[in-house]
């Protein structure tokens, strides 16, 4: 990937994310811009719609020679647009179940909701000796496979499709923190909206780098052909001989 593709990506980003700002300050974005089914809802659900189908049409087209990653982005992008509309509860007046604490299990991300409320009732020391030792399981791991996830990340920078992807991650990870309220954050809701909308820019990014991305990947993993042998005996085998 190279440096004027980062750039360009990261300035549309930068400029989509400064006109939400503005519009957010401009008047009142409960109304229409953070609420159920407004328009950063709407548009996460596009992002991730769009990019989910059109990493179907490229394997479809491409076959073999798609970007690995497409078969992992095609199924994920599309759970990510329906918990965007909550699998249609609210646009076909479904009624959906309940969830435990409050609420309705109208989405995928509810599941760490219920996780996490699950883990603030339980015992206060056995719920720091859990996460302690999955904490120091990880740091172990982490060092012995040090150089394995070097390697790993040197490789993810350097594809275009992994990066974006990488990035995507990052802002649903931003966004379900926010949502389960692990951390106190004033407008946490205009936070967890953008990270949202801004994972579904970077995974409908990746999809649109796969073809580009097929020839540099194909060339680096096809190997090298090897010389043909000459017909002519070489003066150094003829004196060995």
């Amino acid at each position: 990937m190279n440096l004027r593709e980062r750039i360009r990506d990261g300035a549309i980003f930068a400029a989509a994310t400064v006109a939400t700002a503005v519009a957010a300050l401009a008047g009142h974005p409960d109304d229409w811009l953070i609420g159920e089914d407004r328009l950063l809802e709407t548009l996460s659900a596009v992002l991730y719609a769009s990019a989910s189908v059109i990493a179907i049409a490229l394997l479809l087209r491409l076959r073999r020679a798609a970007h690995p990653a497409l078969w992992f982005i095609a199924p994920f992008a599309m759970i990510c647009a329906l918990d965007e509309i909550s699998f249609g509860a609210r646009l076909f007046a479904i009624e959906m179940p309940p969830l435990k604490g409050g609420g309705e299990f109208d989405g995928a991300h509810d599941v760490i909701i219920l996780v996490v409320r699950e883990a603030q009732a339980m015992d206060p020391a056995l719920l720091a000796l859990l996460l302690g030792g999955t904490v120091a399981v990880c740091i172990l791991l982490a060092w012995l496979l040090r150089r394995r996830l070097a390697a790993l990340t040197a490789h993810v920078i350097a594809d275009p499709v992994l990066f974006r992807l990488a990035i995507c991650f990052g802002f649903l990870v931003v966004s379900q923190v926010l949502d389960v309220e692990v951390l106190d954050v004033p407008k946490a809701m205009y936070f967890e909206e953008w990270a949202e909308t801004s994972g579904g820019y970077w995974i409908l990014s990746a999809v649109l780098a796969a073809p580009r991305s097929h020839g540099v990947a194909a060339a680096g993993l096809r190997p090298a052909t090897a010389p043909q042998a000459s017909s002519a005996i070489s003066p150094t085998a003829n004196r060995i001989a």
